[in-house]
């Protein structure tokens, strides 16, 4: 769902026809990285004072999320007692693109109590290397796809009240380099395509995140 839509994150499996979310990625407009900051020389310069850049880089990435319809927003109801985990995060998406080749990027966040968002982790998988690094395979444009995203590590305790959130994009744009969707070279080739993204969360197909939770908090 985008933002404002009812994406909900939960810990329990899906009803059977839960219905898929779908949004349009279009690499002449690509989604734009949620911790790029738009500053002034200025700004670069100057010496912030302790958690400044914090606070603006959880208004930047809610202000991104707000303002596009290429990013699938997913959050838990408020925590009702701490969640802690700490190792390898990583992500199980079922999903299908009308392009021949696309990226997949997922984003963990923790949403505080006043609803500033932190981001914990972040992976990408491009869609013809979803199999191997070595030999590349092409979409076959609307069949349905099992990856794995890698996010990375990362350690956390989210306290009761907080929330978890997951962003599913297509871009993260200009950290990473555009996939023109064609199955072509991406730095090399000028033409693109536009695809039309499905992510599944129905009970045979159900997308989601892999914690490594290390007990309730004390």
């Amino acid at each position: 769902m985008y933002l404002g839509g009812g994406g909900r994150l939960a810990f329990e499996a899906p009803p059977a026809d839960t219905p898929a979310d779908r949004y349009t990625y279009d690499p002449g407009d690509p989604t734009p990285d949620f911790r790029v900051f738009e500053e002034s020389e200025e700004d670069r310069r100057r010496v912030r004072p302790a958690g400044e850049r914090d606070r603006e880089a959880a208004e930047r990435h809610r202000r991104v999320a707000e303002s596009r319809r290429d990013v699938l927003v997913y959050e838990t109801e408020p925590l009702a007692e701490p969640l802690r985990f700490a190792g390898p995060v990583a992500a199980v998406l079922y999903a299908a693109s009308s392009a021949r080749d696309t990226d997949w990027f997922v984003t963990l966040s923790e949403v505080d109590g006043e609803g500033k968002i932190f981001q914990l982790v972040q992976g990408v998988i491009r869609a013809r290397f979803r199999n191997s690094m070595r030999q590349p395979e092409l979409l076959e444009p609307g069949v349905t796809y099992r990856y794995r995203i890698d996010l990375w590590h990362t350690g956390v305790e989210i306290p009761a009240g907080g929330r978890l959130r997951v962003e599913v994009t297509s871009a993260a744009f200009p950290r990473f380099s555009r996939n023109l969707n064609t199955g072509g070279h991406n730095e090399t080739e000028t033409e693109w395509a536009v695809a039309e993204q499905t992510v599944f969360h129905d009970a045979g197909r159900a997308s989601h995140v892999l914690l490594p939770v290390i007990g309730r908090a004390q």
